[in-house]
């Protein structure tokens, strides 16, 4: 058995709190760390649509015009760089709102 926080991105976010929310995607990335439990509200709405673990953010701003980071989650079970077409976290319109999770 697992509880619904655990299967859920929007229950866990609130069950652990935001720490940082944000629009902004590069100030996102510059408030992140390695060990930051991330999420992502796509559409502004308030409910917290996807969650991720950052493995890695790379200590300058490369061409990407952000600090570039590696997530691991769960969808398409992959773990990438945010800048790589796979993972998608910096391509998102611009009612999305960022968030570091507490924890």
């Amino acid at each position: 058995k697992h509880s619904r926080s655990w299967t859920m991105a929007d229950t866990f976010t609130r069950y652990m709190g935001v720490y940082y929310s944000t629009k902004s995607h590069y100030n996102f990335s510059a408030n992140i760390v390695a060990g930051s439990i991330i999420a992502l509200d796509k559409t502004g709405d308030g409910d917290w649509d996807h969650m991720g673990f950052v493995t890695d953010r790379k200590s300058t701003v490369g061409n990407v015009g952000y600090y570039n980071y590696k997530v691991a989650q769960h969808t398409s079970d992959y773990h990438e760089w945010a800048a790589t077409s796979k993972c998608g976290w910096d391509e998102q319109s611009d009612k999305c709102v960022y968030a570091r999770v507490r924890g």
